[in-house]
């Protein structure tokens, strides 16, 4: 047995032990999908050597791969705290680049976007913010309501979530009266824009009252003085052929790969797509008590090793002392 295959043996069992140590380090973290490593012998490249004496070279880690199965959904109640029953990751902005998530714990920032702690903004469906770019939402002249239809697939790009901090009722030509005009739709008015007149007047009702968010990924808001709550968006819910391959880039974010496949993206709920879980966070998938004694394997694994290498040692010194 030579030291090689010995040290080969070590140094598996050594990979194993870090990705379990990292699996159980991220035990508590939200969103986080657990990673499994696969080991394979090692034989050498001889066509002539025969079958009945061939030995092996040792191993090698083959792959390491990640369990996308479903973790535990725990409760918040925070409303913009958000998870995946089902398959999908959440799109983000981040600086420009398309990322992807399970860990939803999102929060309005000081502009009003709907972002993650590292300050990467969350994606909806469509290219701007006003009726006719919000995919799947139209507003319906005759009775001055919103029809929303979840997207699949999204087809008009994306755009960052913004909630409206006002909603400026239609009015009349003097500009000071709002009319019931349901052909017109009230206008958002969001965060940096011009204030609108009089805000603090009761006639010019419209601050914002509380978000809502439904199975399908559709976020709505509410104002004072609105019956019906204004429809910013849907959110885009991204799928992968081969969601396992996608390369992990810190944050419990992720980035495509040539081996994930393309992103398809559609609202939640639709069909191969998961539903969105409001005011709830799906925590890690590692199971402790399966990591101990996967640790205890390994652990054995990279004892016995040493003990062989230890053994070769020894050997080869009382050869030498012989000689």
């Amino acid at each position: 047995m030579s030291l090689s295959v010995t040290m080969s043996g070590m140094k598996v069992a050594q990979k194993d032990l870090d990705v379990i140590g990292n699996n159980i380090a991220n035990a508590g973290t939200d969103g986080f999908k657990r990673s499994v490593t696969s080991f394979a012998d090692v034989f050498p490249n001889d066509p002539s050597a025969s079958p009945k004496t061939a030995v092996g070279q040792g191993a090698v880690v083959s792959l390491i791969s990640r369990d996308t199965s479903q973790g535990s959904m725990s409760s918040t109640g925070k409303v913009t705290d958000m998870a995946i029953s089902g398959s999908g990751y959440f799109t983000l902005s981040a600086g420009g680049n398309q990322v992807y998530t399970r860990a939803g714990s999102f929060s309005v920032d000081k502009n009003g976007f709907l972002s993650d702690s590292s300050g990467n903004l969350v994606q909806m469906a469509g290219t701007g913010t006003a009726s006719g770019e919000r995919e799947g939402i139209t507003f319906n002249a005759t009775d001055g309501t919103w029809k929303a239809v979840p997207p699949a697939p999204v087809a008009t790009g994306l755009t960052d979530i913004k909630f409206p901090v006002f909603m400026r009722p239609v009015i009349d030509n003097t500009g000071a009266k709002p009319v019931a005009d349901y052909t017109q739709e009230p206008t958002a008015v969001f965060q940096g824009d011009a204030p609108p007149a009089n805000p603090s007047d009761a006639a010019f009702d419209g601050l914002l009252q509380s978000v809502s968010i439904d199975s399908n990924g559709l976020i709505s808001a509410s104002y004072s003085g609105f019956q019906v709550p204004y429809p910013i968006g849907y959110l885009a819910i991204a799928n992968f052929p081969n969601p396992a391959a996608l390369q992990p880039i810190g944050n419990t974010d992720f980035a495509a790969s040539g081996d994930s496949g393309n992103v398809s993206l559609s609202a939640g709920g639709t069909p191969g797509t998961g539903t969105v879980m409001s005011g709830a966070l799906e925590s890690s998938n590692v199971d402790i008590t399966n990591e101990l004694v996967k640790m205890l394997k390994a652990q054995q694994l990279y004892n016995g090793n040493a003990r062989a290498l230890q053994t070769q040692v020894e050997v080869a010194s009382r050869v030498t002392d012989k000689l």
